[in-house]
């Protein structure tokens, strides 16, 4: 773990974890604040790149809002291609695997040994192809009190999802055209947007588009978990 200090609201903790679960273990991503206290819990499925840098930034950014944050890498250490590099990426898991990476990473968030979690409830962040283990973990799970979706599509069995959604599209991005709008999804579309409009190191990067997303991810995360301080 490093610690960085002066930056945001919390000094935080951050770095690459294991997530133990049984005889199962994985590699992953945790931001937290470096303070006493538990905090609202994220879990967050990555899209079909891989855990990549720009998502520990995001983790990094949440944890100075006074969030923890959990990202399990759903290819279980298999060795992604560098930057702009040709090599093919691992096979994208299936939804049933990545579910069991999703769902250790919450028995993960909920145990003794994460005092710093509040755990119970979790808040399910699902970007890309992530969205749909994410959904359907969500599904799952009694404990989850929101979901988040950063591209990826929701269909119409998924209206049955009791907790509030927040989904945030670049406009075009062509997930957007087949989600199901859900009567209790909170639904931003940024207008003329390409889909990867959070990732600073994709062309499709949007400054302000991922401003505002990140302002709008924390206050719904803040509400729907609660978040003290």
């Amino acid at each position: 773990m490093t610690v960085l200090k002066g930056e945001g609201t919390h000094n935080i903790l951050y770095g690459s974890t294991t997530i133990n679960m049984g005889t199962r273990s994985a590699p992953g991503y945790l931001a937290r604040p470096d303070e006493g206290g538990q905090f609202p819990t994220v879990i967050i499925a990555h899209d079909h790149l891989g855990l990549r840098s720009y998502l520990k930034d995001l983790g990094r950014k949440f944890a100075r809002h006074g969030i923890s944050v959990i990202i399990p890498d759903l290819f279980r250490g298999a060795p992604l291609p560098g930057w702009r590099n040709d090599k093919p990426l691992p096979e994208w898991p299936t939804v049933e695997r990545s579910m069991r990476s999703l769902e250790d990473a919450y028995h993960f968030a909920v145990s003794d040994d994460t005092p710093w979690a509040s755990g119970d409830p979790v808040i399910v962040l699902g970007i890309g192809e992530g969205a749909e283990p994410a959904v359907a973990f969500a599904m799952e799970v009694p404990d989850v009190a929101g979901l988040i979706l950063v591209g990826g599509s929701l269909d119409e069995g998924d209206a049955q999802l009791p907790f509030p959604i927040l989904g945030l599209y670049g406009g075009q991005d062509p997930a957007l055209e087949v989600t199901h709008r859900v009567p209790h999804m909170e639904l931003v579309t940024y207008r003329g947007v390409p889909k990867r409009f959070l990732d600073d190191d994709s062309d499709d990067f949007d400054g302000p588009a991922a401003a505002d997303a990140l302002d709008r991810l924390v206050t719904f995360i803040r509400e729907v978990g609660a978040v003290g301080g």
